[in-house]
């Protein structure tokens, strides 16, 4: 089936990935006022609402393990974003394009 009939048809990943975000405000600690807090809701939601079916399409996921893992990813959604991006930010692409890696 494809990723976007999985979307259309799998609303518990949704309730799944907004119950997780909910539980993750009190661990934002950088989310001071309540408009944050709305943001970071809203973007854990979308990050396991959208990335739950990636993993299920990928690893052939029970029903439920893919609701468990909406769960999660709604849970730690920005903190795994964060990590990644940061991840990106301190890579050094020269070193990858260069014949031999050296960066001099």
């Amino acid at each position: 089936m494809p990723i976007y009939l999985h979307l259309a048809w799998s609303p518990e990943w949704a309730i799944a990935a907004a119950i997780g975000a909910l539980l993750s405000i009190p661990l934002q600690a950088d989310a001071k006022t309540h408009l944050m807090r709305g943001w970071h809701v809203l973007l854990n939601t979308a990050v396991g609402f959208f990335v739950a079916p990636l993993l299920d399409a990928y690893y052939h996921l029970s029903p439920p393990a893919v609701v468990a893992m909406a769960f999660l990813l709604g849970l730690f959604g920005t903190a795994i974003t964060v990590a990644i991006l940061r991840s990106v930010k301190t890579v050094d692409l020269l070193a990858f394009i260069r014949p031999g890696g050296s960066t001099k």
